[in-house]
């Protein structure tokens, strides 16, 4: 009987990835309040599936700190040398290949420059497009895209510089398991970190003329895990919605969300995760539609829910420090 017990526990924890192999504590992204270190441990697992896919990378949460396991007995540095490979190997297709793009919100346009099609259905949404913006009161920006004006050229121009960047196992390993280090970086920046959310006594954000204090190996990280937030078609005149991101209807504002969860989940398990409906019911709050429970989320391993609001200025968006919500 004692046999039996154990045999089936272990068939079990198989069954939801449960395993003891290679679970390796990422400490540089225990900052569950933080976008950045969200889209960051996405990217590490995207990165891992490319250079190692025979790993079987997941990810767990234990308290506020993420975890990686894999298939096998895995050490930190071999973690960070597939992570550095595998950046390399995505970011030679979002360079688009040398060559100049002015519209990423046509699918076509972006996978003639060479972008892999995971980037271009993330990137590809019409109403990315400034031209929406006021003029089409039924069209909302995507949350993650933060910059006004012509930021559509400057947020291709991000991606690009990042792409090209030197992918430094230093700043990696920096990234994965230590303090990250904030440099001043011109243009490598997506806005998506709540260390540079900075508002002024007059409701404003300062920002320096030169470039954005940041680090430069969580938004590397970040562009390849951001395509987690894919863009969907939407029922309606043909419109497009973001995965995790909702209206908050208490505080009028858009919501960017992700869950923390207690079994291992593979980069597209968790994408799933972000696309449920009951999870976007919690976030919004709307009490039109809001029919689910708290405890509807409970049988999919989701222990807490994180909502981040974004704040708007005058010229920029900046995202807000994330609160738990369930």
């Amino acid at each position: 009987m004692v046999l039996s017990s154990t045999i089936n526990s272990e068939t079990s924890n198989r069954a939801l990835g449960n395993t003891d192999n290679g679970l390796i504590e990422l400490g540089g992204l225990s900052g569950h309040e933080n976008l950045v270190s969200f889209l960051a441990l996405m990217g590490t697992l995207r990165a891992l599936d490319t250079a190692k896919p025979e790993w079987r990378s997941r990810a767990l949460w234990k308290g506020t700190v993420p975890n990686l396991c894999t298939d096998m007995q895995v050490s930190k540095d071999e973690v960070v040398n597939a992570v550095v490979q595998g950046l390399q190997d995505i970011c030679q297709k979002i360079d688009f290949c040398g060559k100049k793009v002015t519209d990423f919100s046509r699918f076509s346009e972006l996978t003639n420059c060479g972008v892999d099609e995971d980037t271009a259905t993330a990137l590809m949404v019409e109403n990315l497009d400034p031209a929406f913006w006021d003029k089409r009161k039924d069209e909302r920006i995507t949350p993650l895209y933060l910059r006004r004006g012509a930021g559509h050229l400057h947020f291709l121009d991000i991606a690009r510089n990042l792409a090209v960047q030197k992918k430094n196992s230093t700043e990696i390993q920096r990234t994965l398991f230590g303090q990250w280090k904030y440099v001043l970086a011109e243009k490598m920046s997506f806005c998506w970190d709540i260390n540079e959310y900075q508002p002024s006594a007059r409701g404003s954000v300062s920002k320096d003329k030169k470039g954005s204090i940041t680090s430069i190996g969580a938004n590397m990280l970040a562009l390849v895990g951001f395509t987690a937030y894919s863009c969907v078609p939407k029922a309606g005149r043909g419109r497009c919605a973001t995965v995790g991101c909702s209206k908050n209807y208490n505080t009028n504002t858009d919501t960017v969300f992700w869950p923390l969860w207690k079994h291992p989940l593979s980069f597209f398990g968790i994408t799933i995760l972000l696309s449920h409906p009951r999870l976007r019911e919690i976030v919004s709050r709307d009490p039109k539609t809001q029919k689910s429970r708290d405890s509807d989320l409970e049988p999919y391993g989701i222990e807490s829910v994180m909502a981040a609001d974004i704040f708007v200025s005058d010229r920029y968006r900046y995202v807000q420090p994330a609160k738990r919500i369930l």
